[in-house]
C-alpha cells in the first residue's frame, strides 16, 4: 500500500509544526511543570507525551486560541495522570487544593552585588512561601507565563473572577510581608 504524496507532504508539514512548537515553548512547559515537584527526567517524559499528544492531534491545536494555554493544559493533565499512577491517589483533582506549587527564585545572576542580590532572594523567597500553593500557581500563570485569568481559570478548574481575586489576595498577601517593594 502507498502513501498519497499529499499524505507525506502533510507529515512533513505537520512534523514541522510540531518542533517549531516544541522550540517555542519547550522552557515554559519545563519551568512550570517543575514547580509541581516531579522529578526532571518525569517532566521530560511528560512533556515528549504532551508534544507526541499535540503530532498525533494536530487539528486540535489550531483551533486553540493560545497555544501557551493549550500545551501548559495539556501537561498539567499529563502531571496528574503520572502522579495518580505514582501515589495511586486523587491528585490535582480539578479545583482541589492538595498539591504542591514552588516557584525557583531565579534571575538575580544579573545583579552584580552579591549581598543585594542575596538579600532580594531572601525577600521573594519569603514572599512567595507567604502564599498558598494556589496562589503560587496563579500568580506564576499571570506574571511569568502570561496568561489571561479566564486561562488561570480553566487551567486551575475555577471561575475566572475566583483567578482574579487568587491573584489579587497573593499580592496583597506579598504586600503585608514586603510593602516596600511591591
Amino acid at each position: 500500500m502507498s502513501v498519497h504524496p499529499n499524505q507525506k507532504a502533510k507529515k512533513a508539514r505537520d512534523s514541522e509544526k510540531s518542533e517549531f512548537l516544541a522550540f517555542l515553548y519547550e522552557n515554559d512547559l519545563f519551568s512550570y511543570g517543575i514547580a509541581f515537584g516531579i522529578s526532571k527526567e518525569l517532566l521530560e517524559d511528560a512533556i515528549h507525551d504532551v508534544f507526541l499528544h499535540l503530532y498525533e492531534r494536530e487539528h486540535k491545536l489550531w483551533e486553540s486560541q493560545n497555544m501557551k494555554f493549550y500545551l501548559l493544559n495539556c501537561l498539567k493533565n499529563r502531571i496528574r495522570t503520572i502522579k495518580k499512577k505514582e501515589m495511586n491517589t486523587e491528585f490535582l483533582e480539578e479545583g482541589s487544593d492538595n498539591y504542591s506549587f514552588l516557584i525557583e527564585v531565579n534571575g538575580f545572576e544579573l545583579i552584580d552585588e552579591e549581598k543585594e542580590r542575596a538579600a532580594m532572594q531572601k525577600q521573594l523567597k519569603k514572599m512567595l512561601d507567604s502564599l498558598t500553593d494556589r496562589q503560587r500557581e496563579a500568580v506564576y500563570l499571570r506574571y511569568t507565563q502570561g496568561l489571561s485569568y479566564e486561562e488561570i481559570g480553566k487551567l486551575m478548574g475555577i471561575q475566572p473572577k475566583a483567578a482574579q481575586k487568587l491573584v489579587y489576595r497573593a499580592i496583597e498577601q506579598m504586600r503585608k510581608i514586603q510593602p516596600q517593594i511591591i
